[in-house]
């Protein structure tokens, strides 16, 4: 868990730093953002408040509008004020998906309840909305939780959008005629009196849009508005046709009551609000959580990027549900950051927060003494920003992602389309769900389970063998089948598995599988149709007669598969080892067993094993004489980490094991030894010094010590013999470096 943020602190701070704001060097650019922004958003917010009170709610307009501009004045203040950089500013969000919440309602009541009830149904429905949103920011940014949502899938997150867009351009047409677009009133679009209604405005919007994607200016989208207005304006005087008749018409927003627009609609929306009908549609309410989570990260992210600071993500959670809750009180929409208006700020060299303050003074103004003003504003226009909007995202998702995506984030992203479109909001959430679900099991599916696949003959077990037990591992290496795994094993990927270990069982190009070791080390988790795979194993196992060897299964892994009737302990066809070393050690010993040599447990003469690797013309007894038999019980301990080194030993019989002690009582195996194999060798050459692992018999053993000063003893005595003797011991170290070269080629292939 995260340590939460003080906000008092952070807010005394980011108060006095507003104060230093207020030079006449930061009036011009913050004023100039106010003014630009500002109206662009509030055309935005407008027309949201048009697409959400529409049809039945339309007499309810004006009160829709009071709220989305009051909502604005929250979040640009707050945040402007809380954020953890200046500059950086928020503002009402997510009207579309509000409008379809609006839209659900509507025609659940609209048989049974008067305008008055739905209007204040949809009301509470916002408000229940934007509290809980809030309530969920704080949470998330208490724990430390937001970025679970980053986990969502892109293909994901631009099929929700492409269907928000499809939704704005049928509400934009919905806004303009005054009616549903459905199936039914489709044709009836394209009546001539209809036709006029909304053919320009989009006509308007696809020029909007063909101009924005290829100039890039700030002032662009401002001037773009005002021309709009001017040609609406143009057309009514060239028809005759008055200002006066033309808002009897419908063609202009209004007639709007005297007095300010907004007014507190807390207390009646919940008092006169059909709580059932809100409960009911829960699940659009669950969508709109999910894609205002989503879209505040995505983006705080892309902010990161465009003003080139890091934001403290928490910090930023927190005080957008703050600001949730307060536009809740108010009866307001959800919001959180808004990327356009703060990369125009960074732009202009206006990121103070003074910059959020003055667009919340406009808002205001506006909200008090607009009404007037916005009398003047065409239905045609509000459509057409609506369009473009729609527009901007089907383009960006849909026309962009067919040339920029994958196949299977194009065809995920249509088939969300495709079902908002055809069946609403809330199927296209549960078919993204589902999608994502999809999507991650196909593309994890993908990725080999296998990390490394190597045989005996390139990677060896911790074990030193005589040379002539290393020949025979150098034959037969690949009869013993190493897969080492990772990541998560489930029916995709165990798939794969089952087809590695099938090919090399079956396949006559390599020497028959007599041992498949599979390496759980970094195995994260199995789930249950794992079990099937592992059956089918044993099956193959039983019929082409090789032993499946587990290594580091850990205990959560073992309990979950013999919970499902697979007890590896009861199986003769699997064996468990601690960890992949000791399970290779196993089957390097069966090799050796198979080729009918015996592995060093009855004591063989150290004479005779020296013999045979030493040049003929050496008498190996001229060595002897310098070395001393020391006999070893089982557990005894030949030296320990640290000690100093003075000796290396020879083994004639039994087996010593070397130890690294990690601490905390943890040892790991480095090498174990047997007859003919040397150890200590590696203090000889680097000067003596301190040993650097602990050495323990395993077994009864008997070992050769030959101690340096012995060594020095032989070289004046017995020069002939101690070059003999150096060359044995650089023809060990040269085949140990060989086997270490074979492993580093074998893993990067």
């Amino acid at each position: 868990m995260t340590t939460p943020i003080k906000a008092g602190v952070s807010i005394i701070g980011n108060l006095r730093e507003l104060g230093r704001a207020l030079r006449p060097a930061n009036l011009l650019p913050s004023l100039t953002v106010a003014l630009v922004t500002g109206a662009y958003n509030v055309f935005i917010d407008i027309a949201q408040a048009a697409l959400i009170f529409s049809g039945v709610l339309s007499p309810y307009l004006p009160a829709g509008i009071g709220l989305m501009l009051f909502s604005g004045i929250v979040y640009f203040l707050l945040i402007s004020i809380a954020t953890s950089a200046p500059g950086v500013i928020a503002a009402a969000q997510d009207g579309v998906l509000f409008a379809v919440l609006a839209a659900a309602i509507t025609t659940r009541l609209q048989s049974t309840a008067s305008p008055e009830t739905i209007f204040y149904t949809v009301v509470a429905a916002i408000i229940a909305t934007t509290l809980l949103e809030g309530v969920v920011y704080i949470l998330l940014g208490r724990f430390g939780l937001g970025k679970l949502a980053r986990y969502v899938p892109y293909s994901v997150i631009g099929g929700f959008l492409a269907g928000i867009g499809w939704v704005l351009v049928s509400g934009s047409v919905s806004v303009m005629v005054g009616s549903e677009l459905t199936l039914e009133t489709l044709i009836g679009l394209f009546n001539m009196p209809t036709l006029l209604r909304w053919l320009p405005a989009v006509i308007f919007a696809v020029v909007m849009l063909m101009i924005t994607r290829r100039f890039k200016h700030h002032l662009i989208f401002p001037a773009m508005l005002a021309t709009g207005i001017a040609l609406f304006y143009a057309a009514l005087a060239a028809s005759g046709t008055s200002y006066a008749l033309a808002q009897a018409d419908g063609w202009l927003l209004g007639p709007f009551p005297g007095g300010a627009l907004w007014q507190p609609l807390i207390v009646p929306s919940f008092q006169n609000a059909d709580w059932m009908a809100i409960i009911q549609e829960a699940g659009i309410i669950a969508s709109i959580l999910f894609v205002g989570i989503v879209a505040m990260l995505l983006n705080v992210s892309a902010i990161e990027l465009a003003t080139r600071r890091d934001l403290d993500l928490n910090h930023e959670m927190q005080s957008v549900g703050v600001a949730n809750i307060f536009s809740a009180l108010a009866g307001g929409l959800t919001g959180y950051h808004d990327l356009q208006t703060t990369a125009m700020a960074y732009q202009l060299r206006a990121n103070t927060r003074l910059t959020g303050i003055m667009l919340a003074a406009t808002y205001l103004i506006l909200l008090i003494f607009g009404p007037s003003l916005l009398s003047f504003v065409p239905k045609l226009l509000i459509g057409a920003l609506l369009c473009f909007l729609g527009l901007q995202l089907l383009v960006e998702w849909v026309y962009d992602g067919y040339r920029k995506l994958s196949r299977s984030d194009f065809i995920t992203i249509t088939l969300i389309l495709v079902t908002v479109a055809a069946f609403g909001f809330l199927q296209g959430f549960a078919v993204g769900v589902v999608a994502a679900v999809v999507l991650f099991a196909v593309n994890y599916s993908r990725i080999n389970i296998v990390k490394h696949a190597l045989t005996a003959a390139s990677r060896r077990s911790n074990t030193d063998r005589s040379p002539s037990q290393q020949s025979i591992l150098r034959r037969n290496g690949d009869s013993v089948s190493i897969l080492e795994l990772h990541g998560f094993l489930f029916f995709g990927t165990a798939d794969n598995l089952l087809d590695q270990v099938r090919q090399h069982a079956l396949s006559d190009g390599l020497t028959q599988l007599k041992t498949a070791i599979l390496d759980f080390r970094l195995v994260t988790g199995v789930d249950s149709s794992a079990v099937a795979i592992f059956t089918k194993m044993q099956q193959l196992a039983e019929r082409q007669k090789f032993t499946l060897i587990l290594t580091s299964l850990s205990d959560s892994i073992q309990r979950k598969l013999t919970r499902h009737g697979l007890n590896l302990a009861e199986t003769p066809y699997f064996k468990l080892f601690p960890d992949l070393d000791r399970g290779l050690e196993w089957g390097e010993n069966r090799i050796i067993q198979d080729a009918q040599l015996t592995i060093t447990t009855t004591r063989e003469p150290l004479e005779r094993l020296l013999r045979a690797s030493f040049p003929k013309h050496i008498d190996v007894t001229r060595l002897m004489k310098y070395l001393t038999e020391q006999p070893l019980a089982a557990g005894e301990t030949l030296f320990k980490q640290g000690e100093s080194a003075d000796a290396l030993y020879f083994v004639e019989k039994g087996a010593l094991t070397a130890l690294l002690d990690l601490g905390e009582g943890k040892l790991l195996r480095l090498r174990t030894v047997s007859g003919g194999a040397t150890i200590g060798e590696m203090a000889l050459y680097s000067g003596g010094g301190k040993r650097a692992a602990t050495v323990v018999a395993e077994q009864e053993s008997v070992i050769y010590c030959l101690r340096f000063d012995d060594l020095a003893k032989m070289e004046k005595e017995e020069p002939e013999v101690a070059s003999a003797f150096h060359q044995y011991i650089a023809k060990l170290l040269a085949v140990r470096l060989a086997d270490n070269n074979n492993l580093i080629e074998a893993l990067t292939r």
